[in-house]
């Protein structure tokens, strides 16, 4: 079975290889002030119904994906390998708890994050909320597929 990755576990640097579940917390888009205005979006991801925030920076083509695909409240499964994480640049205002960022590697445009549900029960175990979450994510990635979206909508 994989293992399931929570925030705390960030303290390398180097691509992400661990699929993990979060809800985006708050969205900021920005620009980068250089020779061309480049846009980016700081995805705020939260594993603990806002305690600890995970920054993660969609800078380019990302830019376009990211900005259509993640809503606020949602939660999300985040494939193995679509971030890199990289130390946090102190001389920027962040909201992360954490001395890393999470930055969408170039080629994860192609990939999808489905969504899971509107927001994770509330519960002070992170692991049993991302574990409970985790098995969602594994069985029921097409969860439209059954005859039952109506009643998952409504709730």
């Amino acid at each position: 079975m994989e293992s399931i990755f929570t925030f705390h576990q960030a303290n390398f640097v180097g691509r992400l290889e661990t699929t993990f579940l979060a809800e985006v917390y708050a969205i900021e888009e920005r620009v980068v002030q250089s020779a061309q205005q480049t846009p980016y979006l700081r995805i705020m991801l939260t594993q603990d119904d806002g305690d600890t925030i995970m920054v993660a920076l969609a800078i380019g083509k990302f830019y376009h994906v990211a900005n259509k695909l993640y809503k606020v409240g949602q939660v999300y499964c985040f494939p193995r390998g679509m971030f890199e994480i990289r130390p946090r640049n102190p001389v920027f205002q962040s909201w992360s708890s954490y001395p890393y960022d999470l930055l969408f590697r170039n080629d994860s445009g192609e990939n999808k994050s489905p969504k899971i549900s509107r927001r994770p029960p509330v519960e002070n175990d992170v692991n049993s909320v991302v574990s409970s979450r985790h098995q969602i994510c594994r069985t029921s990635l097409n969860a439209d597929t059954d005859n039952n979206w109506r009643r998952r909508r409504c709730a």
